[in-house]
């Protein structure tokens, strides 16, 4: 997956790259983002946010299991 896309625009300039480095323990993403020309770096996260699809697919099941608890 391309993060360098998900960067605010002004951080996706023909200068800019970026660099994921790992994954906090609230599973968002952490790197950094820098200009080749200015030099200047920043540190970044890039939050994952569910698709609508598994959002709905979570609610579903947990309603279910909701529905199957008070059923016994």
């Amino acid at each position: 997956m391309d993060l360098h896309a998900l960067l605010p625009p002004q951080l996706q300039g023909s200068g800019e790259f970026s660099h994921a480095r790992g994954i906090d323990s609230a599973d968002n993403i952490v790197g950094w983002a820098a200009d080749i020309h200015s030099g200047e770096a920043r540190a970044v996260i890039w939050r994952p946010v569910p698709e609508p699809a598994t959002f709905w697919e979570i609610s579903v099941f947990v309603i279910l299991s909701l529905r199957r608890g008070r059923s016994r």
